[in-house]
């Protein structure tokens, strides 16, 4: 089977980041839903594709499967070990973390979780 590639339609792709400052997030630079070509962007694909990326990394053996019994393997994978290990060699180091972590907004500068702060700033609850 033969693709007339004359009759494809092209996506356009005259917008750069300079003539169309509107178009792309300031943060990290990443085109945002504003953008004609935001579909096909690796944002959009992480976000929207993230049920069929697990799945796909569960079947190519590269993550752990969600069950945490070892019937499908979950016990002895890796990954699974890998962890495990890291929270045992590292236990220390996060209970300290923990006791003398101090909750800070990196918006209005009080000490607050940002997820519980009021002040507005972006993901504030």
């Amino acid at each position: 089977m033969s693709v007339d590639f004359k009759k494809v339609r092209q996506r356009v792709r005259v917008f750069s980041k300079v003539d169309h400052p509107e178009y792309y997030t300031k943060s990290s630079g990443q085109p945002n839903s504003k953008h004609p070509d935001y579909l096909h962007s690796a944002p959009y694909r992480l976000h929207m594709f993230a049920k069929k990326r697990r799945e796909a990394q569960i079947a190519s053996g590269s993550m752990p499967p969600k069950k945490r019994d070892d019937e499908e393997g979950y016990l002895d994978h890796p990954h699974t070990k890998y962890m495990k290990q890291r929270h045992e060699d590292n236990k220390d180091r996060m209970r300290e973390w923990r006791e003398n972590y101090e909750p800070y907004c990196c918006f209005c500068g009080r000490a607050c979780k940002v997820s519980a702060c009021n002040c507005g700033g972006k993901g504030t609850g």
